[in-house]
């Protein structure tokens, strides 16, 4: 337990809260007429203390087991409280269900004062009078304010960070610096302002998204935490010498088409020609439009050694250019080349959707965490607290890149990035594509791909995981077309 500080998780942070959201709900169940909130809090701190040495951080996160002890000794809670009552639980339905009336079904939560609503998801709700004296107090602070922070008062009512960064024509890092010493004026007046359970813009659970991981904690707000608490930054070559351990995305992919072609490459029997003109290109655009003109040049030299008696460079596989790219210590990219890659990070900057969410981000981010009992590694072209997931595409032809998507399983491939990310910051994040041409006209477009095409990908990850496992247990790894097969050319 050296790693895990209990004094703090059981006082402030997600447990904290979690908790607290418990102890409300359960305080106003009939059951517990007898006992506060505050009393219900104690008794499920006192819990987590008496059984915080059973954990075991090879088993998972702390998160998920300190969940587990709440979910549990609530329902002890809530079996005793009954005992106490007669022996009898009281019924409890959900504010989704229909409940049938004289005008038909109607769902229960309809029936029921926002107070009462917000009474049983655990949420407190001030009196009308409380309101009335808040909402003076707030309205003469914002009196206070400069006419440009009254207006961003205003606008924060009805519109996400987002929406209000692109409408002032600032960057959401300036926006959020502003909100600071708004939050410090309203502060002084004794008003402290705490995030919204749900704002606009804001990200929720959307339709057709998996439930949360275990070890989630949603936070409501409208974004995920700070990228730099939860992502790693390491060079490529790093990240790839931990496949052995890890599985990756394309990994799974291979193991999806072949689970022997799976096992001879994590056995180092399979490597691949990543330095293939066509990946050679897709590398220096990431380079260059992901992590800028200085990354760029410090993995890449353009030109080559030329050859005096023609006057032109010499071919890539001559012992002059060989030499040449030795002593640079780089890569090394024709002109030709060179020029297709800035061509391709022009066309990304000048398409408007791509270049915002690319505005603001963290590029090649990884982030590695438990998923379905596997330990997994993501690492994502683009990261954005706000936008989500960005996966820079390069192809050949843009009118094609749907069908290419569907041949190369860049569903499943986002669909895992997704997944892992889940694990560790406990929010269903949006995913983007963005797809640029190698060749003329060089043209650029964005996909946002929809939840359930993810959650569908999701599951057919989970079953290749579940495969996975087995074949590993059994030591066995097939083609998949070790049976004949039915052809008919019809």
């Amino acid at each position: 337990m050296t790693a895990i500080d209990l004094g703090r998780e059981l006082s402030t942070g997600p447990l904290a809260n979690h908790i607290r959201r418990k102890a409300t709900q359960l305080a106003y169940r009939r059951e517990f007429g007898d006992m506060g909130r505050d009393d219900i809090e104690q008794e499920i701190r006192l819990y987590i203390l008496a059984k915080a040495d059973k954990y075991d951080p090879a088993s998972g996160c702390w998160e998920a087991f300190a969940r587990g002890l709440v979910k549990r000794f609530v329902a002890t809670l809530v079996r005793r409280q009954s005992a106490a009552k007669g022996g009898r639980l009281i019924p409890h339905a959900s504010l989704n269900a229909d409940v049938q009336t004289d005008e038909g079904p109607i769902e229960a939560a309809r029936l029921v004062g926002q107070w009462h609503r917000d009474a049983v998801r655990g949420l407190e709700r001030l009196s009308l009078e409380e309101q009335r004296l808040l909402a003076a107090d707030v309205d003469a602070v914002i009196a206070s304010l400069t006419p440009e922070d009254r207006d961003l008062c205003e606008r924060l009512k009805a519109q996400s960070l987002t929406d209000a960064a692109r409408d002032l024509g600032i960057s959401r890092t300036t926006l959020r610096r502003r909100l600071t010493d708004l939050r410090e004026r309203f502060a002084a007046a004794g008003l402290e302002l705490e995030p919204a359970h749900h704002q606009p813009g804001s990200i929720s659970q959307e339709e057709g998204n998996p439930p949360m991981p275990a070890c989630s904690t949603p936070t409501g707000n409208d974004a995920a935490p700070a990228a730099e608490d939860f992502l790693i930054h390491e060079p490529a070559e790093a990240y790839h010498a931990k496949s052995g351990h890890y599985l990756s995305s394309h990994l799974l992919a291979d193991f999806r088409k072949c689970p022997l072609l799976y096992h001879r490459k994590v056995s180092g029997l399979v490597a691949e020609n990543q330095e293939r003109p066509a990946y050679l290109i897709g590398r220096a655009a990431h380079a260059l439009i992901l992590e800028g003109q200085q990354a760029f040049d410090d993995q890449f030299v353009v030109g080559g050694p030329i050859n005096p008696k023609t006057g032109f460079p010499f071919g890539p596989n001559t012992k002059a250019f060989g030499d040449w790219q030795r002593a640079h210590g780089k890569t090394i990219l024709t002109d030709e080349q060179h020029l297709t890659v800035v061509r391709m990070a022009d066309a990304v900057r000048e398409h408007a959707r791509a270049a915002d969410l690319l505005r603001e981000g963290e590029a090649e981010g990884v982030v590695r965490a438990e998923h379905c009992h596997h330990p997994c590694q993501i690492r994502m072209d683009w990261f954005d607290a706000h936008q989500g997931i960005v996966d820079l595409k390069t192809c050949d032809d843009l009118t094609w890149f749907e069908a290419d998507a569907r041949r190369y399983g860049y569903a499943h491939q986002l669909a895992f990035y997704r997944a892992v990310l889940a694990q560790v910051i406990g929010l269903w994040m949006p995913v983007h594509l963005i797809a640029v041409e190698k060749r003329e006209p060089y043209r650029c477009g964005v996909w946002r791909v929809e939840p359930q095409t993810l959650a569908i990908a999701q599951q057919e990850n989970e079953a290749a995981i579940g495969r996975l496992q087995r074949c590993q247990l059994a030591g066995h790894w097939p083609t998949g077309y070790e049976e004949p097969r039915l052809f008919d050319a019809a």
